[in-house]
């Protein structure tokens, strides 16, 4: 298990079933990215049934996101299981900020089988949707200053316009960069979302981002051996 950013660790099957895990780390709420894998210790899933541990010894709130690990990024076999992936990154997202934000104790741990592909898909997501969020309220922020200051100044306070000018284009266009995201996951486990959850991210990426849906070529700085599950 490794943390991603502040209170937020991505993991595999062993650290999701692991007592001793959780409790040193304090999970209090988890993202199950598995249409197979129990909630351990949700005493209200049927699923702990096949597990040794009573559950009632760490109660942990879950969010299920039941994908399967294919090139299709499928959820349930259905028409609109893109439509559904895409709901589902970002309701996953909203309850890992709705943990966090309901107790500063709380930590989530983002899961699946081996936390490469499924679990890495829904983390890559919540990044972006939390990279977007920052970024518009820094906008938000900064139209509220420029209002309050009585706009965009004169000439006998050029240098106060200028460092407000540098603010303004600074966050307007800061962008949703998924690769950049990536590099910045942690090594173990190694994010790869198979080509299927890519193409979902991609379009993610591109709706925040108000552009085109286009694949991102390797060229364009993202390393082949990326683009499938391993």
């Amino acid at each position: 298990m490794s943390k991603v950013v502040e209170r937020v660790f991505l993991g595999d099957n062993d650290d999701a079933r692991s007592v001793e895990t959780l409790q040193r780390l304090n999970i209090t709420h988890a993202v199950n990215c598995t249409n197979t894998v129990p909630n351990y210790f949700d005493v209200g899933d049927g699923g702990t049934g096949n597990y040794s541990h009573d559950p009632r010894l760490l109660r942990v709130q879950y969010f299920r996101v039941p994908i399967a690990d294919v090139e299709e990024g499928c959820c349930c076999g259905g028409a609109d299981d893109g439509k559904l992936l895409q709901h589902l990154m970002r309701a996953a997202s909203t309850f890992i900020s709705s943990a966090l934000a309901e107790s500063p104790t709380n930590n989530v741990l983002v899961y699946s089988c081996t936390g490469r592909s499924r679990a890495a898909t829904i983390m890559l997501a919540h990044l972006m949707l939390l990279s977007a969020a920052e970024a518009s309220s820094s906008t938000a922020l900064l139209s509220k200053r420029t209002a309050a200051s009585g706009g965009g100044g004169n000439d006998d306070d050029d240098d106060d316009g200028a460092r407000g000018g540098v603010g303004d284009a600074a966050v307007v266009g800061a962008c949703v960069d998924l690769p950049r995201l990536l590099r910045q996951m942690p090594p173990r486990p190694r994010a790869t979302p198979n080509l299927g959850f890519w193409k979902h991210l991609v379009a993610l990426e591109a709706k925040l981002n108000q552009a085109p849906d286009a694949p991102r070529a390797p060229e364009c700085g993202w390393p082949r051996r990326y683009l499938v599950d391993s």
